[in-house]
């Protein structure tokens, strides 16, 4: 039985829900867009740290955790 780690899982459905506000044709939030993008990047380096665990892969979680607060700060405050 294969082994899939949860950020994969979690990874997916970001990515299925990006594309989905990607290819609507309703463009009343473009931050959502930007907040799912920073969102995936994060779970991303989650799930390649997850299976390979390297110090880059490390720190590169470290940046991109610490540049999502302000992303969503960014994207929401309208």
């Amino acid at each position: 039985m294969p082994s899939v780690p949860v950020p994969v899982v979690t990874l997916a459905i970001l990515l299925l829900l990006l594309a989905k506000v990607y290819l609507s044709h309703v463009s009343r939030h473009p931050g959502a867009l930007w907040f799912l993008a920073g969102c995936a990047v994060v779970v991303l380096m989650s799930a390649l740290r997850w299976s390979f665990d390297l110090p880059l892969l490390r720190q590169m979680q470290t940046l991109a955790a610490i540049g999502l607060p302000p992303l969503t700060w960014r994207c929401f405050a309208s």
